[in-house]
């Protein structure tokens, strides 16, 4: 808050100054504004303020009145001009500062988190295909080898935390698992399966339909796709299918992975 005392004592305004926490008083001598200029007589700053953007905006005040006196101009509007100006920038600068702490402390706890997935996740490895690319969209399948839920959530959360990769428009999954399911003495085994679009409508089904026509078992398929803003039709369908199904060929031709016996 800014004040301004005249020779007589009057003041431009509020009275109750000192009730506020941060203040400018300004006075004005006899002789003002042509033989002597506008001048500081007291500030305070609150406990939330910064010393620096208080003395910034003192500063100002003291450039404007000598630039003002030198001129014979009157000082009261210019001072309060400037301190103004100058208060807004320490505030627009408070703001930069607390937005960079801000932006550091979401990449550290970011990184936190992509190291926290990476070790819980060190017993899944994942194998990416090629990149197939039509009007300027990408398609990249990636395979892991999974034996339970737990694993299919562990795989899913170590891939998205590769950036690229959590950056694209959708990324669409099935998996196939058999569990072995113990019942007294007796085992029983179960097939798991389950799919996700992802938004890529129906997607999700296609991939878990080629993987129960190969006979997989104990995988994780995903195909990402970065969109290049042309609707291909579909058409994406058959690239989604071809690029999971040549990275599944090539992990079984590399004993990867295992058919399941029909």
């Amino acid at each position: 808050i800014l004040f301004i005392e005249g020779h007589e004592g009057s003041t431009f305004g509020q009275k109750t100054q000192h009730q506020h926490k941060t203040y400018i008083t300004m006075v004005l001598r006899p002789g003002y504004p042509l033989e002597c200029g506008l001048e500081i007589k007291s500030y305070r700053g609150g406990n939330s303020i910064s010393k620096n953007d208080v003395e910034s905006c003192i500063r100002a005040i003291r450039v404007t009145a000598q630039e003002c006196l030198e001129n014979g101009e009157e000082a009261c509007l210019s001072c309060c001009m400037a301190a103004m100006s100058a208060w807004q920038d320490c505030a627009d600068e408070t703001r930069q500062l607390e937005q960079i702490k801000q932006n550091e402390a979401d990449e550290c706890r970011r990184l936190c988190e992509i190291s926290r997935v990476k070790e819980d996740a060190a017993d899944i490895e994942w194998i990416s295909g090629g990149i197939l690319v039509d009007r300027k969209s990408t398609f990249q399948a990636h395979i892991a080898r999974i034996v339970c839920e737990d694993d299919v959530n562990r795989a899913l959360d170590k891939l998205r935390s590769n950036t690229k990769i959590s950056r694209a428009t959708h990324n669409m999954y099935a998996y196939r698992f058999t569990e072995i399911i113990k019942d007294g003495e007796a085992e029983k085994k179960v097939l798991k399966h389950d799919n996700d679009d992802d938004g890529e409508d129906c997607a999700g089904s296609r991939m878990a339909q080629l993987l129960a026509m190969r006979g997989d078992d104990g995988v994780l398929v995903v195909v990402s796709r970065w969109s290049g803003g042309v609707k291909l039709g579909p058409k994406r369908f058959a690239h989604i299918t071809n690029v999971a199904r040549e990275l599944l060929e090539q992990c079984e031709d590399g004993g990867l992975l295992e058919k399941r016996a029909n």
